[in-house]
């Protein structure tokens, strides 16, 4: 069970949030993980914890001023609370966006004056969405998300001497919650011990396929995904590594909200021992006029990649990042604010040896790959 609470403190809330959810909901049953808390406002420089706000990196003075209405409002008893309305037709996108992105069971509303008005813009937008407020509002069952454990999804895993990681990246992709799946390794040329390692798996959702000569990354994807039959696709890489709910959680939204095309969520940075050393939170889908910040877990029914076609190979270090424009101009994305992945930075990675988008080789791919679109 997954809860989202939407209040007017989001610090003292942060902190009680377990009793917060059994004040208002004593019949929800959500693991502290799985609580989520979420607000108007802005973030504080002095605050410590990491907490999700619905304007972030939306840097603009409408927000601003609408964050300040909403807030008048909440402390002014003098001001009805129907004024609320005005700022968060306003800002209703962000405010949308945001809840969706926690994928909650449940939406609490908590401490606001114009709570009613926050509960009705939202019924509007997710009429399915269980949506409580005041003291002791319990609901019996709950359940929401939508799930089908038989839908086929697959994982394409390019790799070229991968030797050294991939047993870690085939566990975590073999070791989902969602066990209908295949794994298609496609070995682009490797030298090492890579074709011994993957087939030593007796696991019949593995497939394997190795090019004859090395032909970069965007090829290995299109390999992969011409020999996919899954009603849903992804990819990863052979030195990272798959939350065990990664799957599952994605194909829940997406199964939820048909309407959207592309799902994908926040992760870690881990070393080169796994240990975790840094939480990466992805970007707006409107980041992407001016960089990647889409990461590396992501999500998508098969009718995108029919629509879309195949990865671009002049956009070797850049090709997710064209394939992701693609995508944005004909289908909805959402993020997701939940970490399902652990990305390795390490000397050999090729995010190590060409750089980051926006420096280095990579970057200048980059800049091609949006000059062509006419975007940034």
């Amino acid at each position: 069970m997954r809860a989202c609470i939407f209040t007017s403190d989001i610090d003292k809330t942060a902190v009680q949030k377990e009793k917060v959810l059994e004040d208002i909901a004593p019949s929800v049953k959500a693991a502290p993980d799985n609580i989520y808390v979420t607000g108007y406002g802005w973030p504080s420089a002095r605050s410590t914890q990491r907490k999700i706000y619905p304007l972030e990196n939306r840097n603009s003075l409408k927000m601003k001023v609408c964050c300040t209405l909403l807030g008048a409002v909440d402390r002014n008893r003098w001001i009805p609370s129907r004024v609320a309305r005005i700022p968060l037709l306003m800002i209703q996108e962000e405010v949308i966006e945001t809840i969706l992105s926690f994928a909650p069971d449940a939406m609490i509303f908590h401490g606001l004056r114009w709570g009613e008005e926050l509960n009705s813009m939202v019924k509007r937008h997710l009429p399915d969405l269980p949506c409580l407020s005041g003291e002791r509002d319990a609901l019996d069952s709950i359940h929401w998300r939508k799930y089908d454990s038989e839908i086929k999804v697959s994982i394409v895993l390019p790799t070229y001497n991968g030797a050294k990681y991939i047993r870690t990246s085939i566990d975590s992709c073999l070791a989902q919650t969602h066990t209908n799946l295949e794994v298609i390794v496609v070995d682009d040329c490797s030298t090492d011990d890579t074709p011994d390692i993957v087939k030593s798996y007796s696991d019949p959702r593995i497939k394997y396929i190795r090019h004859s000569e090395n032909q970069k990354l965007p090829r290995s994807l299109n390999t992969g995904f011409k020999n996919a039959d899954g009603h849903f696709l992804t990819w990863t890489s052979d030195d990272n590594i798959f939350h065990k709910e990664a799957v599952e959680v994605m194909l829940k939204f997406l199964l939820t909200y048909p309407e959207t095309g592309f799902v994908y969520t926040d992760l870690h940075h881990i070393d080169d021992h796994s240990n975790v050393f840094e939480y990466f939170s992805v970007g707006p889908v409107e980041s992407l006029r001016k960089t990647n910040l889409i990461g590396a877990c992501f999500l998508y029914p098969r009718k995108v990649y029919e629509e879309i076609g195949e990865y671009d190979a002049s956009a070797f270090l850049a090709e997710d990042y064209d394939y992701w424009i693609r995508i944005s101009k004909k289908f909805k994305m959402q993020r997701l604010r939940v970490p399902l992945y652990y990305f390795r930075i390490h000397k050999d990675s090729l995010t190590s040896k060409f750089g980051r988008l926006g420096t280095d080789e990579a970057g200048e791919v980059g800049k091609i790959v949006k000059k062509r679109h006419k975007i940034g």
